[in-house]
């Protein structure tokens, strides 16, 4: 059992001032008496009182990160880079998944202002009909601020996000640039921000090339996807590329092929979204639009904190990236 400052600077022979400066990393602290204390700090694996800590200091040196799916390897690449990012900077952090329901996250918004976070970093489901804005309104009126990844619904507060409607023509260009002319999209919800930008992106390359494209809009999940691709399959002509806007959908859209007997890149190209597949798991290898995960987090993480410091909200849109394998 952890013992008190009190009886640690008993033990030692030193004022509680001391103990505390040594806990604190303080300078003046002779380094003979610094040893001694961290010694015995370690042998009586002294654990600090943390929430009278914060209660004295008004500070709980905690951050939450709130994303709708915890289960999609973009948000935990993302998440593992902020966490680390805050980890080195003395703060630790609650993970909320609000499992795609709009309701939980403004709960989750609500709890964690309860428990006293300094600061919250959010993927959040909100689009354009939502009252996202008055929800972040409250957080931050709390004096808590907010940093977006992924979906940005309101210029009330920061983001750290990829440029989506450059990704969006990055792979329209690509699959023309291989000679396709009959390209369909599977899109995300357009509701979302994501989902809006990545397909006026296609659009607008492709009434440079003088193209039609054809659209589903799905829901970023594995259903829509396989949906999607069966429709589109069920169309004369058949299309010869389908660029498809999730990881999940990607999945989904890739089965539906197989289920209909037909193979990528033999019978149409393939590009995908989030996918990087380090194993090749996926046979042939998937070409994919990429996001920096890790410079998200930790940009995402460095801005929060420097909103903390009183910096006025940054938003920071990053390049995509266009990785090429074997599908296109």
């Amino acid at each position: 059992m952890s013992i008190s400052q009190k009886r640690l600077a008993e033990t030692l022979g030193v004022s509680v001032a001391t103990v505390s400066r040594v806990l604190n990393g303080k300078e003046n602290v002779s380094p003979e008496t610094r040893a001694r204390v961290e010694s015995l700090l370690r042998d009586s694996q002294y654990s600090p009182d943390l929430l009278a800590r914060s209660l004295k200091t008004r500070r709980t040196h905690t951050i939450g990160i709130l994303v709708p799916d915890i289960t999609e390897v973009f948000f935990g690449a993302v998440i593992k880079s902020a966490v680390r990012f805050l980890e080195t900077a003395g703060y630790d952090t609650l993970l909320c998944d609000s499992d795609e329901n709009i309701r939980r996250e403004r709960a989750y918004l609500d709890s964690l202002a309860g428990k006293r976070v300094e600061g919250i970093l959010i993927a959040s489901l909100g689009g354009e009909c939502d009252d996202v804005r008055g929800t972040f309104g409250k957080t931050i009126g709390c004096g808590i601020p907010i940093v977006q990844i992924d979906n940005y619904v309101t210029t009330d507060c920061g983001a750290v996000l990829i440029e989506n409607r450059r990704a969006g023509a990055m792979g329209i260009r690509h699959l023309y640039e291989r000679g396709c002319r009959n390209i369909a999209v599977i899109a995300g919800s357009t509701r979302e921000y994501t989902g809006r930008e990545r397909l006026a992106g296609c659009r607008e390359e492709a009434a440079k090339l003088g193209l039609e494209l054809r659209v589903r809009e799905g829901d970023f999940k594995e259903r829509s996807g396989y949906d999607a691709m069966r429709s589109l399959l069920g169309e004369q002509p058949r299309p010869d590329a389908v660029f498809i806007h999730s990881s999940k959908m990607s999945y989904g859209a890739v089965a539906a092929l197989r289920d209909a007997g037909l193979r990528y890149p033999d019978d149409l190209l393939v590009l995908t979204f989030d996918i990087r597949d380090v194993y090749g798991t996926c046979q042939p290898t998937l070409s994919s639009v990429v996001q920096p995960e890790a410079k998200i987090g930790a940009l995402a993480a460095e801005n929060l904190l420097a909103a903390l410091d009183g910096e006025p909200a940054r938003t920071v849109f990053l390049e995509p990236e266009l990785l090429l394998r074997e599908s296109c």
